[in-house]
């Protein structure tokens, strides 16, 4: 296909990144949660959030200490560190204690979250897999092509950041991490000492991002299907 008949698909395209952004941002119906379930999902959205906001100010407070080389501010930077280092370990004290009610539903009905998860995807994506049908199917393959890219280059920054966490288990990266943090913490470089605070920060918000990820998982997964079925329409 010529330059200019791709151009004549734009239209075509806007469709299909309205559709492909649609799948991606889409929130499911919320299952029937215990008051447990509710509260652990709350406090660990509002533990990331402060997470976040207290990193930033670290950054930004380490980088004008190490130029200034003012003491006052290497304080500030430290205490901001133990800050990070106090919620990461109130996350990891709340994520145990929420998947106390979620093993629980498993004991008692082993494939009921996972049923429920598989029915309402399919329910929020059938009118999305239906319009994709009527868009031109080397558009979608094309926009396929590069969203794919997208996910593997999301993925792989926050790999280069804390490492494959997926591979390797956030709880066995921490584990790992306690022994290395042992003999920095005893360092005489406050800036090395910041560290220790600053990695489990980093493996937190890279586990809470993974849900982006699984979504992206999903959406590239209806536009292969999509583009699989509207090569056997054209046959």
């Amino acid at each position: 296909m010529t330059v200019r008949g791709w151009k004549s698909h734009n239209g075509v395209l806007d469709g299909v990144h309205e559709i492909a952004k649609r799948l991606t941002t889409r929130r499911l119906p919320e299952r029937n949660k215990s008051p447990v379930e509710k509260w652990v999902e709350q406090k660990s959205k509002s533990l990331f959030n402060h997470s976040i906001a207290i990193f930033i100010a670290l950054f930004v407070l380490v980088v004008i200490s190490a130029f200034l080389g003012n003491e006052y501010l290497r304080v500030a930077a430290l205490v901001a560190a133990v800050l990070i280092g106090m919620i990461v370990i109130a996350a990891w004290f709340i994520g145990i204690g929420g998947a106390v009610p979620f093993f629980n539903r498993i004991r008692k009905e082993p494939y009921s979250p996972m049923l429920w998860s598989i029915r309402a995807a399919t329910e929020a994506d059938i009118a999305d897999l239906e319009s994709l049908m009527a868009c031109r199917k080397e558009v979608v393959e094309l926009y396929l092509l590069q969203y794919r890219h997208e996910r593997e280059s999301f993925e792989r920054r926050g790999a280069m950041i804390a490492g494959a966490l997926d591979k390797i288990g956030l709880f066995p990266a921490m584990a790992a991490f306690v022994g290395v943090a042992s003999s920095i913490w005893s360092h005489s470089e406050m800036f090395l000492r910041v560290l220790v605070f600053v990695v489990p920060a980093f493996y937190l918000m890279t586990f809470a991002t993974w849900q982006i990820v699984q979504e992206m998982n999903r959406a590239i997964a209806v536009l292969e299907y999509a583009v699989k079925l509207l090569g056997e329409k054209e046959k």
